[in-house]
């Protein structure tokens, strides 16, 4: 974590000191993860097994939502006002909440859920 941290000080000192586009900065941070990500990669793989063993049709499933959730997230934020752009994000919060014990059978005990209707109640009470 605190390796973490300290590198997302880094990239933003990167990004605020350099003379270089956001975009060609971003870029080059992203390689640089890819560099140190495959080099890790090839240090620990086990002989026989493939770079996607283990991987599920609810893994594939989660990584589709996520990438269409990216593609929604930004034509959110391109044209939407800043009431949807709360809206949106208050109403995930309770959404994921909802969503998980059919998915993944992940129940959860009576704080839980009483902090979800906590959740609707503001929503709810905020618009």
């Amino acid at each position: 974590a605190i390796c973490s941290a300290l590198a997302v000080v880094y990239s933003e000192l990167l990004m605020k000191t350099s003379d270089l586009p956001v975009q060609v900065v971003s870029t080059w941070l992203h390689l640089y993860g890819v560099v140190a990500s495959t080099m890790a990669y090839l240090a620990t793989r086990q002989p026989g097994r493939s770079l996607l063993d283990g991987f599920t049709w609810l893994v594939w499933t989660l990584v589709l939502a996520n990438g269409v959730l990216g593609f929604v997230v930004s034509f959110t934020f391109r044209h939407g006002g800043n009431s949807v752009k709360l809206y949106g994000a208050s109403l995930a919060v309770p959404l994921t909440c909802a969503v998980s014990g059919p998915l993944l059978g992940q129940y959860s005990g009576s704080g839980f859920w009483l902090g979800y209707v906590q959740a609707i109640c503001a929503l709810c009470l905020f618009y």
